[in-house]
């Protein structure tokens, strides 16, 4: 049986505070460390007095929460034997 190896809580510093990598780097280190992919879940994280359903900013945040995973489907663009996943936790 073939095993793979997949990174189930992955957050970029594109989008989460907490992150220390880039989502291109996280390709790359994961990648070399033999992953198949990797699961996106950075943090949707709101600003002191804004409500989540604010819909004069929601796109904003929503773009803002996406720009991990979309620098990391780009990286991975090129690789047919590595997929990128969203994750989604509040």
């Amino acid at each position: 049986m073939e095993k793979y190896y997949y990174e189930l809580h992955t957050h970029t510093s594109e989008s989460s505070g907490c992150a220390g990598v880039c989502a291109a780097d996280s390709y790359r280190m994961l990648k070399d460390a033999g992953a198949r992919g990797m699961v996106v879940t950075d943090h949707f994280q709101f600003w002191p007095g804004e409500e989540i359903y604010d819909s004069e900013h929601w796109r904003g945040k929503v773009d803002y929460l996406l720009k991990g995973y979309r620098a990391l489907r780009e990286a991975a663009a090129d690789d047919p034997d590595f997929t990128v996943l969203l994750g989604f936790g509040y």
